[in-house]
């Protein structure tokens, strides 16, 4: 019988990983959030015993109820000025601020205290439910870089008698959990429902109930729709019923899938990583990370709702697996759906709940003053939810104009517009809403149409305002003007920075701009707005810039996939390059992957074979390959990317400068150093000539010149450069910098191979300090170090501090990297070799119980017995 396996998330995991950081010696917290009470306990008991065993002692703190800050706040560092050495768990942020007080608020008073929380000699534990940690980090950013080591115990023991782990295919023995000793509170579920401006919602309770029923009586993955005319309330039915049943019934989550023009497997692995804490391994293709994906969710019903499916074959490949606790949600304007789905079709409402939405929006005494005619009104529009919002919002704005009044305005809009109305909007209802449209765009003056029309060129996803300003950085008023496209509801506003436009208004949008004069000018302000973005993203963009960044993406990728005619020549590469470095900078080489092989086919099919855009992006694709380990793949790239900048732009070109340097790191990845040093030697010469000596792309070089260098041994050589670079790097890019911690990486990696540890170590740990800060705990470069750093001090015999660094650097590989990748194996054998050496010199004892450890600790010794006996 298969012994069961370890996963990530479960409580052997953390306790292991919590063992191995609490005996380290610097001070430091740790963020721990968990699913359950239950499995919290379970982790701080078995946490104790292993301290316990060490003389470690452990303190526990819960935080007051129900105070303001400043009183959470003083009492922890009292009593943490009380304890004296150890590990401290701290307990109940969740409700250690008082209801009345902003969130927010209280997070922001402990984030500027967060240098007086750190103390000397203490490691502290900070546990926090998975919603409260969602928050925390959004309210708090600049207290995350504190934290040293970030975990998430997320089993839900509440479905199951014995848990089966599973840890990279190696199995281990895992503990069994009576069902008898089991008592979970709920938390929060994840969720990244949309914001909705629509306060009002009714005549709709019959459908939702119903809904609920056909959803959980399923006995396998159960998949609705929800189909109607667009604008009857489908998405918003679908958001009322999330909110209203969420919390009860999805206690795995609920994801929402925008499917109409978003990538959806994208968004699926963007959910996992951004709100569950995990990622698919980059070695797979699109689709298996989003079945990783669906495989690994933490346990609990899941509510999965695809928005606006415009083609079911379109999502098809997406659907999760035939799992009973699996809940698909879809809304579509389509009439009929392939395969056996349950279908909710909703209709518009009746009258007396089409009344009710008027009168939720004008006040009882204007609709009764006018009954019939509001009757009328209502049947005219059909009855239709959002032409009634619209035409509410409408009246308020306009309140001294008589309902009767209205009627006739909009049955004349509707003759002087048929023509574009049949063309358009189809079906005979959303006629009449198409007038209303056309009323509340005649409200708006000709800097309000514009500012209207270039919305619609935005991707269907919540748009930042900074956006549309900076496409009008003359116009005086862009507040007021927006405020009258939501006055008349053609905006909603989420949030006081965010707006985005209904799918039926986008459309309206979109017919206005192509009907207009001006549509090539709008969308040429479009996109140069959307490669200044581009150009903004960094090679490696760290957690902040990924911040800033996000809200942008998905109106870049519209930018690429819709409107790439409308961008500029001279910058035609620059949306690619800014979407792969995005996710290349992450380490999501996949989702980088598409973007830039269709950075190639543009320019190529733009400008032919042989222009230097064609040549960049070839090196841009190579270099990805690179990243992913694909060698064979990059080097015909780069050969080629080289020979066209050679032929079209001569020798002394940066371009080809960055060519040579780049075909120049491929032969060092594969061990052809002499090819690689003439080709580094001409490029450092050629860079140096053009750009002069202070450059950061002069340091790049000197650094890969010098990891050559140290590579053959050649360690005089190498150090001079490896110092020329770090101090270049500092003076140009400051301390906080990505580079900056490679090449503090670099050079302890030098002093390590002359035996010169003292020297390595704080470099090593100061690199690794400041790369979990700028891209996060589980980045591919954090892995390289964690590596580097544990054969130091494996050489020094430290084992369970290099036991644990190894531990971690092969976990974020595998996830990251996948199996088969060259940093995967490499670091994968060095941790076998590690243990090899243990079992050598009989030191086994000094190693933790992690599982992981004894388990290949019991392999390798079963196969020296194998081989010994063998010879």
């Amino acid at each position: 019988m298969a012994r069961p396996k370890l996963v990530e998330g479960s409580i052997e995991n953390a306790v292991a990983r919590l063992s191995l950081w609490c005996r380290r010696k610097t001070q430091g917290l740790a963020r721990v959030s968990f699913s359950s009470e239950f499995a919290r306990r379970e982790v701080v008991e078995q946490l104790k015993l292993s301290l316990r065993e060490g003389d470690i002692p452990f303190h526990e703190i819960h935080l007051p109820l129900w105070e303001h800050p400043s009183v959470v706040l003083n009492f922890l560092l009292d009593r943490l000025e009380s304890i004296e050495s150890g590990v401290v768990s701290v307990n109940g942020w969740a409700t250690a601020i008082a209801k009345e007080i902003p969130l927010s608020e209280g997070l922001r008073v402990i984030n500027f205290n967060r240098e007086r929380l750190v103390r000397p000699s203490l490691r502290q534990i900070w546990w926090m439910s998975r919603s409260f940690a969602i928050e925390a980090s959004r309210a708090m950013p600049d207290l995350s870089s504190c934290f040293l080591l970030r975990l998430s115990v997320d089993i839900d023991f509440a479905r199951t008698n014995s848990v089966s782990l599973n840890f990279r295919g190696l199995d281990i023995e895992a503990r069994t959990i009576p069902s008898s000793s089991i008592s979970e509170l709920k938390s929060t579920p994840p969720q990244n429902l949309p914001l909705s401006g629509n306060a009002v919602f009714v005549g709709r309770e019959q459908d939702i109930e119903g809904l609920h029923e056909r959803l959980q009586q399923a006995d396998k993955a159960a998949i609705a729709a929800i189909t109607g005319m667009g604008g009857v309330g489908k998405s918003a039915l679908a958001l009322q019923y999330a909110l209203r049943y969420g919390k009860e019934s999805y206690s795995g989550g609920i994801c929402w899938l925008h499917a109409r023009d978003r990538d959806i497997g994208i968004q699926i692995i963007n959910y996992c990583r951004t709100l569950l804490g995990f990622s698919a391994p980059d070695g797979l293709n699109l689709l298996e990370q989003v079945h990783y994906c669906w495989t690994h969710w933490p346990d609990g019903d899941v509510l999965i709702v695809f928005d606006d499916v415009s083609s079911y074959a379109a999502i098809q490949a997406y659907l999760p697996p035939d799992d009973s606790r699996f809940k698909v949600l879809l809304t579509t304007r389509l009439r009929r759906l392939e395969g056996a789905i349950e279908q909710l079709s909703i209709n518009v409402l009746e009258e007396s709940a089409a009344l009710e939405l008027l009168k939720s929006l004008l006040g009882s005494s204007r609709i009764e003053s006018e009954t019939e005619q509001a009757k009328y009104l209502c049947e005219w529009l059909g009855y239709l939810p959002l032409g009634l919002e619209l035409v509410g919002h409408y009246l308020v704005e306009k309140p001294d104009l008589s309902l009767s009044d209205l009627r006739q305005q909009l049955e004349a809009k509707i003759l002087e517009q048929k023509a574009l109305r049949v063309r358009t909007l189809g079906m005979a209802v959303e006629l009449d809403i198409a007038a209303v449209f056309e009323l509340s765009w005649l409200e708006l003056n000709s800097q309000g149409q514009e500012l209207f029309c270039l919305l619609g060129l935005f991707a269907f996803a919540p748009i930042p305002w900074g956006i549309v300003k900076n496409c009008f950085p003359d116009l005086d008023g862009l507040n007021e003007l927006r405020d009258r496209l939501i006055a008349f509801s053609l905006l909603n506003p989420i949030s006081a920075d965010i707006v985005q436009l209904h799918p039926l208004i986008r459309e309206f949008a979109k017919r206005k701009i192509e009907s207009g004069d001006r549509a090539d000018e709008l969308k040429q302000k479009y996109c140069r707005e959307m490669v200044k973005i581009a150009k903004q993203i960094p090679q490696t963009p760290t957690l902040k810039n990924i911040e800033q960044i996000s809200p942008a993406i998905p109106h870049l990728i519209e930018t690429v996939t819709n409107l790439i005619a409308w961008v500029r020549d001279e910058d035609l590469i620059w949306t690619f390059v800014g979407l792969g470095r995005y996710y290349q900078g992450q380490g999501l080489y996949t989702l980088a992957e598409p973007w830039l092989e269709q950075c190639l086919s543009v320019t190529r099919d733009r400008w032919g074979e042989e222009h230097p855009d064609v040549a960049t992006s070839l090196n841009n694709l190579a270099l990805l390959y690179q990243s992913q380990g694909r060698y064979e793949e990059a080097e015909p790239l780069l050969v080629q990317s080289l020979e066209l900048s050679r032929k079209r732009l001569g020798e002394d070109h940066l371009d080809v400068a960055l060519s040579l340097n780049s075909l120049a790191l491929l032969y060092q990845s594969q061990g052809r150093y002499e090819e690689a040093e003439p080709l580094l030697v001409q490029a450092l010469e050629l860079i140096r000539k053009l750009l002069g000596e202070d450059h950061p792309d002069v340091a790049s070089v000197l650094n890969n010149l010098a990891t050559l260098y140290e590579s053959q041994g050649r360690y005089e050589e190498a150090e001079p450069l490896y110092v020329q670079s770090l101090e270049l790097i500092r003076k140009l890019l400051g301390e906080d910098h990505p580079n900056v911690a490679s090449s503090l990486n670099n050079l302890a990696a030098l002093y390590q191979s002359q035996g010169r540890y003292e020297e390595a170590e704080p470099l090593y740990v100061q690199s690794l300090e400041l790369i979990r800060k700028l891209l996060g705990e589980d980045h591919p470069n954090v892995a390289s170090i964690l590596n580097n750093l544990a054969r130091l001090y494996e050489s020094q015999d430290r084992y369970q501090e290099a036991e644990s660094l190894y531990l971690d650097a092969v976990a974020i590989a595998l996830q990251k990297l996948g199996d088969n990748h060259p940093h995967t194996m490499k670091f994968n054998s060095n941790f076998k070799d590690f243990l090899q050496q243990v079992i050598s010199k009989n030191k086994e004892s000094e190693l933790s119980e992690n599982l992981l450890t004894q388990n290949l600790l019991s392999q390798l010794k079963n196969t020296n017995s194998e081989t010994s006996q063998n010879e």
